[in-house]
């Protein structure tokens, strides 16, 4: 465009040159020189408007290389907060995990926690039935015995007493057994054995 208006003034400037030359009347001539005048004004404005053009250029693609680098440092940001979303949802998975086994223990432990009583004589009768010890010949055994019915019965939630009851015909023996209550009433039997007693002289006699 800058080159076709410089061969417009050039053309209007020759013609101008001839025009003096040839004896172009004076309105005709000046007529010409503004209108070589105008198209000079015309060239530097379009130059102008090309410089800021350019300028104008320089700035945009200035900002679009500052929109990129902003661009990779956010995907970079991205990426990483991605990359650490993952490893919560992973921790977040494995406590999870771990909540759902300490409920199921939790669920558990509350069925026989707090120990308690047995519901019925029956009830009694068939656990003692499945945790009968073998006989002791001396004291300290059955007391042994005694103890572990006592912790195989928290393990099922029933509390039992290990009680020792001493022989008043002779002071060096006596008698080792477990106790429990059912509906207030007091139950006793002997490790070793699946009877049940209301009373303990019904054993000790």
């Amino acid at each position: 465009m800058v080159k076709r208006w410089f061969v417009v003034g050039l053309i209007l400037l020759l013609m101008s040159l001839l025009a003096v030359g040839c004896g172009i009347p004076q309105e005709e001539h000046d007529a010409v020189v503004a209108e070589r005048d105008a198209a000079k004004s015309q060239v530097a404005s379009l130059q102008s408007d090309l410089a800021e053009a350019e300028s104008q250029i320089d700035t945009l693609e200035s900002d679009l290389d500052s929109a990129q680098s902003r661009i990779s440092s956010l995907q970079s940001e991205f990426d990483e907060t991605k990359s650490s979303l993952t490893a919560v949802q992973q921790k977040i998975a494995t406590l999870q995990g771990d909540y759902e086994d300490v409920s199921t223990e939790l669920a558990e432990i509350k069925k026989v926690y707090p120990p308690g009583d047995f519901k019925s004589v029956t009830e009694l009768e068939t656990w003692i039935a499945n945790h009968v010890q073998p006989s002791a010949i001396h004291l300290d055994g059955d007391f042994r015995s005694a103890l572990k019915i006592q912790s195989q019965g928290l393990e099922d939630g029933y509390l039992i007493s290990v009680v020792f009851d001493e022989d008043d015909r002779d002071p060096t023996g006596g008698w080792i057994f477990c106790a429990v209550l059912v509906n207030g009433g007091l139950y006793m039997w002997l490790p070793f054995e699946t009877e049940v007693y209301s009373r303990a002289d019904d054993f000790t006699r």
